[in-house]
Parts: C-alpha cells; sequence; structure tokens
C-alpha cells in the first residue's frame, strides 16, 4: 500500500482556514464578555450575556483546534455551530421588538449620528445579514459533510504526519 501525501488530503487548506478563523472568532467572543446580547426575546447582560460568549467561544475553539488536528470532533462542532446559529438567529429574526432593542443599544454608542438612522433599514439590513450568515453555516456545514473522510485517520499515514 503507498503512503498518502498528507498536502494531498482532500479539503485540508480549506479546513484550516476554517480552523485559524474560528479561533479568532473564540477569541472575539472573549473579548467581549460583556456585551449584551439578544437571548430568549430579550436583550440580556451580564450573566446571562457571559454564558453566552462563553458558549460560542468553546464552540469556536473546538471547532478550531477540531478543524486544525483532523480530529472528529471538529465535525461535531461545525454541525453543533450550524444548529446553534440557526436556532439563535431564527429566534432573533421572528422577534422583532428584541431586534429593535438589541440594535438601537448597539447605535446608542453613536448618538446624535445615530438619530438620523432608519431603524427599519437597519433591521432589515440585520435580518438580510442573519439569513446570509445562516446560510454560510449550512453550507461549510455540507462542505464538512461532504469532506467528512478528511476526519478519519489516512490509511497509511502516520498519526503524527497529519499533524
Amino acid at each position: 500500500m503507498s503512503k498518502v501525501q498528507v498536502g494531498k488530503i482532500k479539503g485540508r487548506f480549506t479546513f484550516r482556514t476554517a480552523a485559524v478563523l474560528f479561533l479568532i472568532s473564540a477569541v472575539f467572543e472573549v473579548l467581549n464578555l460583556n456585551v449584551e446580547v439578544p437571548l430568549l426575546g430579550t436583550v440580556r447582560g451580564g450573566v446571562p450575556a457571559i454564558t453566552y460568549h462563553l458558549l460560542y467561544g468553546a464552540l469556536f475553539s473546538a471547532a478550531g483546534f477540531g478543524l486544525w488536528q483532523a480530529k472528529r470532533f471538529g465535525y461535531t462542532a461545525v454541525m453543533a455551530g450550524a444548529v446553534l446559529y440557526t436556532v439563535d438567529r431564527g429566534l432573533l429574526l421572528f422577534d422583532h421588538t428584541t431586534m429593535e432593542a438589541y440594535l438601537s443599544g448597539q447605535l446608542a454608542a453613536y448618538g446624535d449620528l445615530a438619530q438620523i438612522i432608519d431603524m427599519d433599514s437597519v433591521i432589515a439590513l440585520t435580518m438580510l445579514a442573519s439569513v446570509l450568515f445562516i446560510a454560510g453555516w449550512w453550507g461549510f456545514a455540507l462542505y464538512t459533510h461532504w469532506r467528512r473522510a478528511y476526519f478519519q485517520p489516512q490509511p497509511g499515514v502516520a498519526e503524527s504526519e497529519t499533524e
């Protein structure tokens, strides 16, 4: 049996690039622990926001490390992330009041400039962005499923060669 070259593993570049992006996202989640989040029908800060950010930080870290190392938990983290993000953003998409409260809070930092912004347009753009991000998650989840062989031990490749 011939040895498989590590560089020839399908999806390796894509998964490693995604791993770096997931790890950067995890860092941003941890750096933003005190930022309020729209959650379960209202905008929440404090312990719920910290828990929210830590959950996403852990999920992004698991995805990042798992994708980089071609471990099965990376595959699982991507799928779990797609489901969690879809539910999280989906709930917000159908809760106009919470979305408006959250966006108003985000825009408040801009003072008088925020007064000239049309909130309905901001909500519409946020909804569009959310739908596109959900589609992106599922597109990557489908790609991950399509390339799931990446997460299996490669025949003829020593464990130390895949790292």
